[in-house]
């Protein structure tokens, strides 16, 4: 989240739906995986490599500060 400036992008483009605008410890607005996905964001997000980097917008093209990376 240090590289998240907050922006939502990544949120709307995302086609699985698993980010959402949250305070961090520092009462600033970030971009995290929903709480009820944490458990289970393999399940729920195929990956960058699996799916999202064959659409436009994805979470990746979608961030400005380069803050979304996927490990799988």
């Amino acid at each position: 989240t240090d590289r998240c400036d907050g922006c939502g992008q990544c949120v709307s483009a995302c086609p699985y739906d698993v980010f959402e605008l949250a305070l961090d410890d520092y009462d600033e607005l970030k971009a995290v995986v929903k709480q009820e996905l944490s458990n289970r964001l393999g399940e729920a997000c195929p990956g960058y490599h699996g799916s999202c980097s064959r659409q436009t917008p994805n979470c990746h093209s979608a961030c400005p500060t380069g803050a979304i990376e996927h490990s799988w």
